[in-house]
């Protein structure tokens, strides 16, 4: 609550550029935005920050940016991440500039509890929040985000032996493009799941629009986010987010592509045709057993489950609302 009251300010262009500034830090994906908003609309927080701070935050997640280095190289990734910042800002501002629904619902404060709650938490020892950190790195946000990167490998897998690249020349470069965006608002892909997928679209021949377009869109239109807007906002606002966020994303995308050469994209299989070192096995073997633990642990149903939002509500419930 205390770190929100940084985000009341009137203007709305530095309202939006704080909104971002906020949501950076921060270690969620495109679900776990969903409670933070819901509190950030109960603190009667302006619009603009709220918008920013929806779009931006599971876009410039560390772990997607991480993972989008790797398979994407490093101008494709500034250049998305330096979008996304740029999408949030614009779309942040002509939202605010629509009405606001006049009853602002205040459902987001039964999940949480009360405003003072959280401000009257006193910080504890050091040592005491580093094993916090640890436990919030390698079990919850692995919990949440485990299902997330197993689906998205596997989504790209099937990808790779399903089209066929000549599809690529075949379609217009606009339609993939609008396609691409469109899909993603029902398939609620996260940042990290969305870079396999744009790396495979890339690898098959389809332009840096449509990869582009789906890593700058897809993890902003999840439906749980739309639902809170529109609760908030209204059906007409959300609506006219929807359209201007994917409008303003695929021309953004395909401006880019136009001075970003696809050269710069490193190609999928020499990526795994050199021979592996120790390092590079000692980390597939922690990676495996940390995934293999997170699984048995919560056991299938519940390890999908945990990419479902409401596990997001009850997460940040048990924590006091630290974000």
């Amino acid at each position: 609550r205390r770190r929100a009251q940084w985000l009341r300010d009137g203007r709305p262009l530095r309202g939006a550029l704080r909104g971002v500034a906020f949501g950076v830090p921060l270690p969620i994906g495109s679900c776990g935005v969903v409670p933070v908003a819901n509190r950030l609309f109960g603190l009667d927080i302006p619009t603009a920050a709220i918008v920013a701070f929806a779009v931006a935050a599971p876009a410039l997640s560390a772990d997607g940016a991480l993972l989008s280095f790797r398979l994407l190289g490093v101008p494709f990734t500034l250049a998305r991440l330096l979008l996304s910042v740029v999408l949030a800002v614009l779309v942040a501002l002509v939202v605010a500039r629509l009405p606001r629904r006049a009853a602002v619902s205040t459902a987001s404060f039964a999940a949480f509890g009360p405003p003072d709650d959280v401000a009257d938490v006193q910080p504890e020892g050091t040592r005491a929040r580093f094993r916090e950190a640890l436990r919030d790195g390698f079990v919850d946000a692995l919990d949440h985000l485990g299902a997330w990167y197993i689906l998205g490998i596997l989504a790209a897998a099937v990808f790779e032996a399903a089209i066929d690249p000549r599809l690529s020349q075949v379609v217009p470069v606009p339609l993939v493009a609008l396609a691409s965006v469109i899909i993603a608002v029902p398939l609620w892909v996260s940042s990290i799941g969305a870079t396999p997928l744009a790396a495979m679209m890339l690898h098959k021949g389809f332009s840096t629009t449509a990869a582009l377009g789906l890593l700058l869109v897809g993890p902003a239109t999840n439906l749980p986010i739309l639902g809170v807007l529109r609760r908030e906002l209204g059906t007409r606002v959300t609506a006219v987010f929807v359209v201007v966020l994917a409008s303003l994303g695929v021309l953004m995308a395909f401006v880019a592509e136009r001075t970003l050469p696809l050269q710069t994209v490193p190609a999928l299989h020499p990526l795994v045709a050199h021979r592996h070192d120790a390092l590079e096995w000692t980390a597939t073997a922690i990676v495996v057993a940390l995934f293999s633990w997170s699984l048995l642990r919560m056991g299938p149903r519940g390890w999908i489950a945990a990419m479902i939002v409401e596990s997001h509500e009850e997460h940040a419930r048990d924590h006091g609302c630290a974000h």
